[in-house]
């Protein structure tokens, strides 16, 4: 009972420092450019549009079996971890690497009409191109936390919290008077990055693991399969159009994630499995609240 009381004070303290993020930006706001703060506004909604559809869903997922896992003292909590990472890593990298070759194009699509001009629509991809660097990392880091709590390890997610906020708030001065709205947007990609390396780092003190180097490979092979494939699209987009254009690279995204997908399945990496079987858990959990 005592832990239970302590933990929730803990985490209340977490999710309020959390906040600090949205005060310290505002702070600088006038330090910005015309344009800036909705360019800040419009990239972080795009940025975390997958985090809360794909990473939360996978983490959310995974978290009553890591649970489990540990209460029950089964050594499982570092396959599903690693589990987690590979089937993470597979989506991430591409998502990614879309946002940073034709997240002008979404933005575009999305957004240009109106008031939108096309300087807002440059602004915004400049900033979300920052945010996306960080998009991998933080992602993981969703299940990370999970983990630490899991392992009754709150007050170093508390001492995460707190070196993450305070580096964003410190990069916050060095960044801003030179680089405006990109300044707050590197910050933030930084801080977010912080939160995952600090955690792994944790993770790595207190948890067992066989193989610490397992999260690192896995990226290895999801940037150089995504390097891969964006470049035969590339030349593949190229014997298609002559000029570039939404709808030469609309094509070129479609030709990247087949090239992607493809290669993932040809080279039988374990994370398809994965993936496909937690699609089919996740089917049928969902028919089962229907029923019920």
């Amino acid at each position: 009972m005592q832990f239970v009381s302590g933990s929730l004070i803990l985490i209340v303290v977490i999710e309020s420092l959390s906040q600090l993020y949205m005060f310290s930006d505002r702070y600088f706001y006038n330090s910005v450019e015309p344009g800036g703060i909705a360019a800040l506004n419009y990239a972080i909604h795009l940025y975390l549009l997958p985090l809360s559809i794909i990473s939360l869903a996978i983490s959310t997922a995974i978290f009553p079996a890591l649970s489990k896992s540990i209460n029950e003292e089964k050594d499982e909590s570092e396959k599903l971890l690693n589990n987690f990472f590979s089937i993470n890593i597979l989506l991430f990298v591409p998502i990614t690497i879309i946002i940073l070759f034709f997240g002008d194009v979404i933005i575009r699509v999305l957004f240009e009409r109106g008031e939108f001009s096309t300087h807002d629509s440059e602004m915004t991809y400049s900033v979300l191109k920052i945010y996306s660097y960080s998009l991998i990392f933080y992602s993981s880091y969703a299940v990370l936390n999970k983990l630490i709590y899991s392992k009754k390890l709150i007050g170093y997610l508390l001492l995460v919290a707190v070196l993450s906020i305070s580096l964003k708030l410190i990069l916050n001065f060095v960044f801003v008077n030179n680089l405006k709205q990109d300044g707050l947007a590197l910050s933030t990609t930084l801080s977010y990055t912080s939160f995952f390396l600090f955690s792994f780092i944790v993770v790595l003190l207190k948890v067992k693991l066989s193989d610490k180097s397992y999260f690192i490979k896995e990226l290895l092979w999801g940037l150089t399969n995504g390097v891969g494939s964006i470049l035969l699209s590339s030349w593949l987009t190229s014997l298609l159009f002559q000029d570039v254009s939404i709808a030469s690279d609309i094509v070129q995204i479609v030709i990247f994630v087949m090239i992607y997908g493809l290669n993932s399945i040809i080279t039988g990496h374990h994370s398809v499995t994965l993936l496909t079987n937690a699609m089919i858990t996740f089917k049928h959990s969902r028919k089962s609240r229907v029923e019920v």
